[in-house]
């Protein structure tokens, strides 16, 4: 729990985010204006108490749904495998055929995003498979947006730009006092 109390602004924002993590749309939906949202968003993710806020929200919704990592990577891993030929045989006569869905495991209907019945047929869209995989990537800390809040990933973005900004400086110093030898 945290010790120093964030705006109800702050805060209604971090409720906000939560629900789409979109920070640019927590803004606007708190009331900042659209043309300023995206940088208030950034600044207020940089935020310490509100990344704080952001990450008991995230655990405090994870434990009432009884989630967890292996849960989410195990649905991840599934949709990231989806294979539209679970879902069709051939007969002998080379037509496709769809199967009984209601004979097939849920772990591979799960993985059916919408089903479309067309005056040729039926047509099966399954879960993006790519976006399962970069979502499996940003777990593993493969990819680091600097407005995701995580465990670690954020922090790692943080860091990153404060030794960048450092060794900046670092150089602009050693420069100057060279031109000053000079």
């Amino acid at each position: 729990m945290q010790t120093t109390k964030l705006s109800d602004q702050h805060e209604q924002f971090c409720q906000r985010y939560v629900i789409h993590w979109k920070g640019k749309q927590a803004a606007i939906e708190v009331g900042i204006e659209p043309k300023a949202a995206k940088n208030q968003a950034t600044t207020w993710l940089q935020n310490p108490l509100i990344q704080s806020r952001i990450t008991e929200l995230r655990k405090e919704a994870a434990d009432r749904n009884k989630l967890d990592q292996d849960f989410v990577l195990a649905k991840l891993q599934n949709w990231a495998d989806s294979n539209i030929s679970d879902f069709f045989d051939i007969n002998e006569a080379g037509q496709v055929i769809l199967k009984d869905l209601e004979t097939l495991p849920r772990e591979l209907t799960s993985q059916i995003q919408k089903i479309t019945q067309t005056k040729y047929g039926i047509t099966i869209e399954l879960v993006d498979k790519r976006g399962s995989t970069i979502d499996i990537g940003r777990y593993l800390g493969m990819f680091v947006n600097s407005n995701e809040v995580g465990e670690g990933t954020l922090e790692q973005a943080l860091l990153k730009k404060k030794r960048l900004l450092t060794m900046a400086q670092e150089q602009a110093k050693k420069g100057a006092s060279e031109h000053e030898k000079n």
